[in-house]
This record gives structure tokens, sequence and C-alpha cells, in this order.
């Protein structure tokens, strides 16, 4: 089965990443004074900001952290479709292709931009697992994720 790999300015449900296995969410840098808050939930940074008075410093993810989660993720999947909010608002698939380079996986890696955001950007993603799960072939899925993308 694929395997999705999203940034974390999509929107997907806590239950449906819950319900999901072959789906890893790379998160940017957030930081609250000298505090790494990467990867907390909303409630949580905002709890701190409220705490502390300070306004946080966000950041994309270094590729770094995407070859990570990309070779964990190659060792449990033949594909992996990783997608991004669109390039327009951020740089961060600018960090996935490049750790996709660096491991020269070819076309096992697909690092793609959905051209939206949060709530569509999190449909895009639902609509490429559904296709993957009912068994379409990494070309089907892809067809699908760019389909979708586009409306």
């Amino acid at each position: 089965m694929a395997g999705f790999v999203v940034d974390q300015a999509i929107d997907l449900p806590e239950e449906f990443l819950r319900q999901k296995e072959n789906i890893r969410v790379v998160h940017g840098s957030i930081r609250l004074g000298d505090r790494d808050l990467s990867g907390v939930d909303p409630q949580t940074l905002l709890e701190a900001v409220r705490e502390t008075g300070l306004l946080p410093t966000v950041g994309i993810a270094p590729p770094a952290r995407f070859l990570r989660v990309y070779q964990e993720m190659l060792a449990r999947h033949e594909v992996i479709f990783s997608i991004h909010t669109s390039s327009a608002l951020t740089t961060m698939i600018n960090s996935a292709r490049m750790a996709a380079e660096m491991l020269d996986a070819g076309d096992r890696i697909r690092v793609i931009d959905s051209g939206v955001a949060t709530v569509a950007a999190g449909l895009v993603v639902m609509e490429a697992v559904e296709a993957a799960e009912g068994g379409a072939p990494p070309e089907e899925v892809e067809r699908r994720i760019r389909e979708a993308s586009a409306q």
C-alpha cells in the first residue's frame, strides 16, 4: 500500500489521522522564546503563548526532517505520496523535494504541490488515501491528487 507524507498546514481531522497508519505529518519549527514547540497541538501552543506573553516564531521543516520520515516510510511502503500546501503560500515543499532528491528513490517518492491549503488540501489527501486503499495503482492515485487539487 502507498504511504503519505503531508506538512502541518494540511488540515486533516485528528480522527482520520489516528485511523491511518500510512500517513505521517511533518511539522515545521515553532519556537516560543527558547522553547521548541514543534509538533504540539494548537491548544498547547495557545496556552504557552498566554503564559509567556511571547509570540511564536515559525519556520519550515528542514530537509533532514523529511529525510528521516521518507526513510522510515520507504521501509514500509512501495510508493510515497508527499503532498504539500501550495507553494504560493509556503516553501515547505522545497525541503520535501530536497530530501527526496537526496534519497534518489526515483518515482517511489512523489512530491506533489497540492496548489491549495488547509481544509482543501486535507480533502485532496483524503481522496488520495481512499484511492490507494481501494487498490488504485500509483499513477491513478497521483492523477486523482492532481485532479482534486485543480478543483
